[in-house]
């Protein structure tokens, strides 16, 4: 017997998610993904944004605590993304790539 895991993404972006064990695999906006985890004191869940070939989050989490949901958002000031760990009570950062706008000068 293992621990369901899920994936909780509160954004509007698109994001991947995999783990030691399996792919990527894609959640869209404001969806939730869960799955089962084999029991283990180093899991570990690897979250990227969009279409970026490196990860925006790494996370080791211990399924022996049981089931756990990890839950991407924007901060208040949407300036970052959170993700919150509900077995670990953990929460991590990274830089809300979704804001990153290039602003165009127009010549009039």
């Amino acid at each position: 017997m293992g621990a369901k895991v899920s994936v909780v993404n509160q954004t509007p972006y698109n994001w991947y998610f995999a783990t030691q064990d399996r792919g990527y695999t894609h959640i869209g906006p404001h969806c939730t993904i869960s799955y089962d985890e084999s029991l283990a004191v180093h899991r570990y869940i690897y979250i990227r944004y969009e279409n970026h070939t490196w990860n925006s989050f790494s996370y080791e989490y211990n399924t022996h605590k049981g089931n756990t949901s990890f839950i991407l958002k924007e901060t208040h000031d949407r300036s970052q993304i959170q993700l919150y760990c509900t077995s670990e009570d953990g929460t991590h950062y990274c830089t809300n790539h979704g804001m990153d706008i290039t602003p165009i000068t127009l010549n009039t």
